[in-house]
């Protein structure tokens, strides 16, 4: 059984596949301390998900996909959270590789402060978090990451990012940096900042579209 917060069709919001059309599933469950940025705190607790079989969940994705038949290629799969590497067992392991058979392109998205399993299928988007002065993440993680995020609210965060990306550049990993907000209105006030120090810094911008598109329509089971 496995504890779903959400499944559902839309755009993918930032970083390296932005705009690309998704079927997302958001397991539910992050380790503790959460975001105060977060703008998904209702996938923060396991027990806030809905426990599924994963013959469920496959039905309700199959009833998803009939509503893609005008699509030109299957849509981009996006695990996320909560923390989707989070409470990793044999059966979510077991449901992942069933899910790369089905032929999606599969992209993670993790905080990188769990264990990355070995041999997943698909590429990883890490979005470390800062905590009390220092980065939660797991060292080890570095060389199985092919993106970076990161949240930025000020000019302020950046020492901190660049000390990161020193530490842990991993395979030239790219870096994006996106303004932190979880409304329209933050977005637009934080956007010319952050894009103009990804352009001091030689980093990618990312603007968080779903944020910015706020009627982007959701197609599917939500929370």
């Amino acid at each position: 059984m496995l504890s779903i917060s959400e499944i559902f069709l839309s755009l993918q919001g930032e970083g390296p596949m932005i705009g690309y059309p998704a079927l997302f599933i958001r397991f539910a469950g992050c380790p503790a301390p959460h975001c105060s940025w977060c703008d998904t705190p209702y996938a923060q607790e396991i027990t806030a998900g809905r426990v599924l079989k994963p013959e469920q969940i496959f039905a309700e994705i199959e009833a998803l996909l009939r509503k893609t038949k005008g699509w030109q290629t299957l849509p981009l799969l996006v695990l996320t959270g909560g923390e989707p590497f989070a409470y990793w067992s044999e059966e979510k392991s077991n449901f992942v590789t069933k899910l790369s058979e089905f032929g999606f392109s599969i992209q993670w998205e993790s905080s990188g402060r769990v264990p990355i399993p070995s041999g997943i299928p698909g590429s990883v988007v890490c979005s470390p978090k800062f905590f009390d002065g220092t980065w939660r993440f797991v060292p080890e993680n570095e060389d199985r990451i092919d993106a970076y995020k990161f949240v930025v609210t000020s000019k302020e965060d950046m020492p901190e990012i660049v000390a990161f990306l020193a530490l842990y550049p991993g395979r030239n990993t790219p870096a994006y940096l996106m303004p932190e907000g979880s409304d329209k209105i933050s977005q637009e006030k934080r956007g010319p900042m952050v894009a103009a120090l990804a352009l001091q810094y030689g980093l990618r911008y990312s603007t968080r579209l779903h944020i910015l598109l706020e009627n982007l329509d959701r197609q599917g089971h939500q929370k």
